[in-house]
């Protein structure tokens, strides 16, 4: 498979652990997240699928945008990190959903 990645990214072979926060969805076919690992370090994730340009698949990214909420935690595999003002965009391969926040359990935010 082809692996898009604009000019200013570079490959990574990346897996993240973290909890899931500032979910922002723009369109279908993509969506952005951040995710607080261990550390407490905040990383900026982006969420894209086939459809456009992207390398996750359709159906994995539709699902993840309709489960995920903030809190839950996430596992994902990162591809590439984009520069991107002051900090970094990480561009996921595939995520998990390992658990759910008590909003994901009730619907409550």
């Amino acid at each position: 498979t082809r692996t898009h990645m604009p000019a200013t990214a570079v490959a990574v072979q990346e897996d993240i652990v973290g909890e899931a926060e500032r979910l922002r969805r723009v369109g279908q076919h993509l969506f952005f997240c951040g995710l607080v690992d261990a550390a407490g370090v905040t990383h900026q994730l982006m969420f894209k699928s086939a459809s456009a340009e992207g390398v996750m698949d359709d159906g994995a990214l539709r699902q993840l945008k309709r489960s995920l909420r903030p809190g839950d935690a996430l596992r994902v595999t990162v591809h590439a990190r984009e520069l991107a003002g002051s900090g970094s965009v990480l561009h996921v391969r595939e995520a998990t959903v390992l658990s759910l926040s008590v909003a994901s359990n009730t619907g409550e935010s």
